[in-house]
C-alpha cells in the first residue's frame, strides 16, 4: 500500500482535521491536564500527519516560496502562544513551536530538490543530503519542537512514502530516541504511538477533499488560535 491510496477514503482536508484533533486534545494535556498521560498519547497522532501534509504540500505547490513564507509568518503568529502553553510564560527562549520544524523540513525538499535538478549526477545525490543535515542541526540549535527528529520525519515521508514496512520501521525509529523526553504508557514509549497515524494515512486518497480560502484560513489559523485560548486559559486559572 503506497501513499497516496487510491481506494482509501481520507481526502487530505479530512487527514489536516485528524491532525488538527489529535493536537487540540495533546496541547490540552500539555496545558491544563499534564497528568492525564492519556491526552499526550494520543496526541502522538499529530506529527506524522502534519510531516505527511508538508511533502504532500511540496509535491503539489507551484508557489514555493509563498507556502514557506506562510508557514514562517504563521510561526511566528504561533510563538508567544505556544510558550504560554508549554512553559506558563509569555516569553520563554528555550524552546520553539513545531511550525518552525516543518518549515525546516520544507526547506530542506526544496533545497534537495534543486540540488538534484542542477546536479544531476552521482554527485548531486549525495551533495542534496546536505540540507536535511543543516535543517536537522538548525532544528536542534533553535530548540524547535521535535527538532531534529521532525525533520527525519518529513525526510521519511519524503523518500519512503511508496515504501510502507520501510516507512513504517523508520518512524518507530525516529521515535526512538525521544523516549526520553515523552516518558512511557504502561511501560510503551509514548512516541511509538505516533505509529497510530499510519493507519489514518494510508487511507489517504490524494484528494484535497474542502479547500478554497476560507479552508485554507482556517487550517493556517487553528495552530495560532487554540495556542492562544489554551495559553490563556493556563496562565489564569491554574
Amino acid at each position: 500500500m503506497t501513499l497516496p491510496n487510491e481506494n482509501g477514503k481520507l481526502t487530505a482536508s479530512t487527514l489536516r482535521l485528524v491532525a488538527c484533533l489529535t493536537m487540540l486534545i495533546d496541547h490540552i494535556g500539555a496545558a491544563l491536564l499534564p497528568q492525564v498521560t492519556l491526552l499526550r498519547l494520543i496526541g502522538r497522532i499529530a506529527m506524522p500527519i502534519f510531516c505527511f501534509q508538508i511533502t504532500e504540500g511540496a509535491r503539489h505547490t507551484s508557489r514555493k516560496g509563498r507556502y514557506l513564507l506562510r508557514l514562517l509568518l504563521c510561526g511566528v503568529c504561533a510563538e508567544l502562544p505556544f510558550n504560554m502553553v508549554v512553559s506558563g510564560r509569555v516569553f520563554d527562549p528555550v524552546y520553539q513551536n513545531v511550525l518552525w520544524t516543518l518549515a525546516l523540513g520544507l526547506a530542506a525538499i526544496f533545497l534537495s530538490e534543486e540540488i538534484r535538478k542542477k546536479l544531476p549526477d552521482r554527485g548531486g545525490a549525495w551533495l542534496s543530503v546536505l540540507p536535511w543535515l543543516a535543517a536537522g542541526v538548525l532544528g536542534e540549535w533553535l530548540k524547535t519542537d521535535y527538532g531534529c527528529l521532525g525533520v527525519l520525519m518529513i525526510a521519511a515521508f519524503a523518500y519512503l512514502r511508496a515504501r510502507p514496512l520501510l516507512l513504517s520501521l523508520a518512524l518507530a525509529a525516529i521515535a526512538g530516541p525521544a523516549v526520553m523526553i515523552r516518558g512511557g504508557f504502561f511501560g510503551i514509549p509514548i512516541e511509538l504511538f505516533a505509529l497510530l497515524a499510519l493507519p489514518f494515512l494510508f487511507q489517504y486518497n490524494g484528494r484535497k477533499g474542502a479547500s478554497g480560502k476560507a479552508a485554507q484560513v482556517f487550517f493556517y489559523g487553528f495552530y495560532p488560535l487554540h495556542l492562544l485560548v489554551l495559553g490563556l486559559l493556563r496562565l489564569f486559572l491554574l
